[in-house]
């Protein structure tokens, strides 16, 4: 599947995966695990060898939203939590079984620190999550769940084998019906 999180395809990551691959600890998700939970600091950040984690934030009215992914070959954290250490507001949960391997906040401290280089490449990924971030909240705005939803299949045309019509509707911050309709109209014209 192509990269879920387009950040991915921008930036030069190897010596950083190395680092985690040579370094971080190697643990094993079933579906349903939590990497972190809400309300709980994440002291981790993980490089995703196989398996996927969803984002979800419950509202006031306790109800589930989808608002991200991490596949293979990306990482998975709760940004925010992890670069704050302060206590998470959404629940990072294994949606398969799942092979990554963890640095702890310090690990990961000592690695920007350790050269130039890696400040640079640090700097880079936090700009390039904040522009990924940026644009997925303009293209709420605009643009009609059609195109939400044709944008993501364009950029992950695997997606809809990775994870239901009703976490990809509730990603898109849609009913499953409109989804369901939209499909439809996609298929059939």
């Amino acid at each position: 599947m192509a990269h879920f999180n387009e950040y991915l395809d921008f930036l030069e990551l190897s010596p950083l995966i190395k680092h985690f691959l040579q370094n971080g600890k190697k643990c094993l998700y079933k579906k349903g695990e939590f990497f972190c939970q809400a309300s709980e600091v994440c002291h981790n950040i993980a490089y995703i060898s196989q398996g996927g984690f969803r984002y979800v934030y419950l509202d006031t009215e306790e109800d589930k939203h989808i608002i991200g992914y991490s596949f293979e070959k990306d990482f998975v954290v709760d940004y925010e939590s992890f670069t704050k250490q302060t206590p998470a507001i959404v629940y990072t949960e294994a949606i398969k079984e799942s092979t990554v391997y963890q640095l702890s906040y310090n690990q990961l401290e000592a690695f920007w620190a350790a050269s130039q280089q890696n400040q640079l490449l640090g700097r880079k990924i936090a700009e390039n999550l904040f522009c990924m971030t940026y644009q997925r909240l303009l293209n709420l705005y605009p643009n009609s769940p059609r195109v939400r939803y044709q944008e993501l299949l364009r950029r992950c045309p695997d997606i809809v084998h990775q994870i239901s019509l009703k976490e990809i509707a509730s990603f898109l911050n849609i009913s499953p019906y409109t989804l369901s309709r939209i499909r439809r109209e996609i298929t059939f014209g």
